[in-house]
């Protein structure tokens, strides 16, 4: 089983996260979102989390933020893999 994570907490990442919750092949280890209410209905179906430094290992990271964003997390994730 594909272990996965989704950064962000809009449409997009909200869309990803219930297709997966019904994906028997996938498991969603984890949600982050700036604005953790965006996210906190499914806290019930995974982990979540506004902050970087929590984010759980996985084994994909689908990062579905605002194109102007993507450079900067993307950076503090690394950041926080090293």
């Amino acid at each position: 089983m594909i272990q996965v994570a989704i950064i962000g907490g809009g449409n997009v990442a909200n869309h990803l996260a219930n297709a997966f919750k019904k994906a028997s092949e996938v498991s969603l280890v984890q949600m982050y979102a700036r604005n953790i209410e965006q996210i906190e209905h499914l806290k019930e179906v995974t982990s979540i989390t506004n902050s970087i430094e929590l984010l759980r290992e996985a084994d994909v990271y689908i990062i579905a933020v605002s194109d102007d964003a993507i450079g900067t997390l993307s950076s503090k994730i690394i950041q926080k893999k090293e």
